[in-house]
């Protein structure tokens, strides 16, 4: 049979030797990367606009107590830059913007109404003119056969109020009080009161075509 010759313990001298020659060139790698981490800070704020600074891991900052202009902003590498405003949507104009509320009820508005009682009928009323800041008009209830020009009275806040002056008065109560407010270009309020002030019929009118 044939015996293993025991293995010769090894120098331990070549390892320190080695870690000896390692030591000094892992020190100067530490030395060398935290120059180059100090270098690259220093790279970094050179690219800093005015008024910021390089901060690690963020970039670009603004300098405490640095601001704006007003109407700019902040932005890394750049500086104050201007706001970039969204464009104001246009507001829809009213149909009579600047009219005065006179003018606002010139047409023919045309509906139907319902007095208390239940009983409905037609209405039609036609503002054709504006004499000295007061409507000027007609008034019919096709339905009750009754036609009538319209006497305006006073103004009550955004009301225009009439009386009701007949020229066929067919089924109609003489001597009515109407009011008419503009509600907006394509419609009017209406309300019709006895000559004592009840109020018997509400409702609203369109503008014809």
């Amino acid at each position: 049979m044939h015996l293993r010759s025991a293995p010769r313990p090894r120098s331990s001298f070549g390892w320190r030797r080695r870690v000896a020659l390692v030591s000094p060139l892992l020190g100067l790698t530490l030395l060398t990367a935290a120059s180059c981490n100090q270098e690259g800070g220093s790279s970094g704020a050179a690219k800093c606009a005015s008024g910021s600074h390089f901060e690690a891991g963020k970039g670009c900052v603004a300098d405490p107590g640095a601001a704006c202009p007003l109407g700019t902003h902040f932005e890394a590498e750049k500086g104050c830059v201007p706001d970039i405003m969204p464009a104001p949507s246009a507001a829809a104009p009213a149909a009579s913007a600047g009219a005065s509320p006179a003018a606002e009820l010139v047409g023919t508005w045309s509906g139907k109404g319902c007095q208390k009682d239940g009983s409905c009928w037609t209405i039609k009323v036609v503002i054709d003119s504006v004499r000295d800041g007061r409507p000027v008009g007609t008034i019919a209830y096709p339905s009750l056969g009754c036609e009538a020009r319209l006497e305006f009275t006073r103004w009550d806040a955004k009301d225009a109020v009439f009386m009701e002056q007949y020229t066929k008065q067919g089924r109609c109560v003489p001597n009515g009080t109407l009011r008419l407010r503009v509600i907006d270009a394509k419609k009017v309020s209406y309300e019709w009161a006895f000559p004592d002030g009840r109020v018997d019929a509400v409702t609203m009118l369109e503008r014809a075509p």
